[in-house]
């Protein structure tokens, strides 16, 4: 058993008289000998795009786990407008009209993982111009990953998308 121990209890009858050790009660004694540590209220940690390989992987065809979002598709609009007041893009633009909205689960723990983490999203493509370097017959999309429940922009998962009209 991989990360495991075994414990005899002969005050058990067998079979309970091997059992399983409590790895993590053992671990915590060590860790804290007087007790449970002091409560601390954590620091958000400020929003990183993470690295090439790592963020979110929609998978369109995945129901959310729960059909019913916390928060409204216009909520979700509203994050990502006040998140986004411009795009990444060195012109500044700002977001245009929202011209899809679907309500999606979502890998966020990217391609390369060993595992998968879902979380139920709002999916949202905004309208972005032609940019100014490209044919004007060009169009660009904005997509953006708002988690359903709490209205967060999921980290890593907003990006251009650019197509034809």
């Amino acid at each position: 058993f991989e990360e495991a121990a075994l414990e005899y209890h002969p005050e058990n009858k067998p079979p309970e008289d091997v059992q399983f050790a409590r790895l993590g009660l053992i671990e915590f004694r060590y860790r804290y000998p007087n007790g449970t540590p002091p409560q601390v209220t954590p620091t958000p940690r400020p929003y990183v795009t993470p690295a090439e390989g790592y963020g979110c992987w929609s998978r369109q065809d995945m129901p959310p786990m729960n059909p019913t979002p916390g928060i409204t598709l216009q909520q979700a609009e509203e994050y990502a407008r006040k998140r986004f007041p411009t795009t990444n893009f060195s012109t500044g633009e700002q977001l245009g009209k929202l011209f899809s909205g679907k309500h999606v689960s979502v890998d966020a723990s990217g391609p390369d993982s060993d595992y998968q983490l879902f979380e139920d999203a709002w999916v949202l493509y905004f309208e972005l111009g032609p940019h100014p370097r490209d044919d004007a017959s060009i169009t660009r999309a904005y997509g953006i990953y708002v988690a359903s429940d709490t209205g967060e922009i999921l980290p890593g998962c907003e990006w251009s998308v650019m197509g034809t009209p």
